[in-house]
């Protein structure tokens, strides 16, 4: 009994751990985002907030499973879920929409990116969530919410590599206009997520 307590209280912790590296990056891309001009920067922090969002219910769900069934409340903690599903996918929703007016505006008229800068926020993440991912990893079997929540780290991991990518090759070649192309993939990936989470949010 006493192994299982312990053992779910260190599952709750690498929860907590991936919660706050994981906002540390989101505020490190949008001030970033911001200092060097780089859409794909912001998008990027766009599609962290929606995994902060994930971690945080993973986070207060691992929580919640360990106290007695009395002290749940589980009905009222799975309609608060939902209403905080659903305001989580309208809102981005409107950051895709957001992306996307910004991107075409930039497709047209491609805006300086200090790319280096880019280059090495974007590096930064991908650090943070590998690290993330090894804390992760051995717990996946233990948990479902561990598992969703190592997905969901995976997934930011894959797009800060596209960031880099387009990082390397605006430092090499001042081909600007891969900053809004960037953002429209990463656009798209929002897009699909948000409307997954209000599809789930109407069953």
């Amino acid at each position: 009994m006493i192994d299982s307590v312990s053992s779910h209280y260190r599952l709750i912790e690498k929860m907590k751990f991936a919660v706050v590296l994981t906002v540390g990056i989101l505020v490190l891309e949008v001030v970033g985002g911001i200092l060097t001009n780089s859409l794909a920067l912001l998008s990027d922090a766009g599609h962290i907030f929606a995994d902060v969002f994930a971690l945080g219910l993973s986070w207060v769900a691992l929580v919640l499973s360990g106290l007695p069934p009395n002290q749940r409340k589980t009905y009222g903690y799975f309609r608060a879920e939902v209403l905080a599903a659903m305001i989580n996918g309208v809102t981005l929703f409107l950051v895709a929409l957001w992306i996307f007016y910004k991107a075409i505006g930039r497709l047209s008229s491609p805006e300086p990116v200090k790319s280096l800068g880019m280059f090495l926020i974007a590096l930064v993440g991908l650090a943070v969530n590998l690290t993330i991912l090894v804390k992760l990893k051995g717990a996946t079997q233990q948990s479902l919410n561990i598992k969703s929540a190592f997905l969901h780290v995976l997934g930011d991991m894959l797009s800060s590599v596209g960031v880099i990518v387009g990082g390397i090759i605006m430092l090499v070649t001042q081909y600007y206009i891969v900053d809004p192309i960037i953002s429209i993939l990463i656009g798209l990936i929002i897009l699909r997520g948000a409307v997954g989470v209000l599809k789930e949010c109407s069953d």
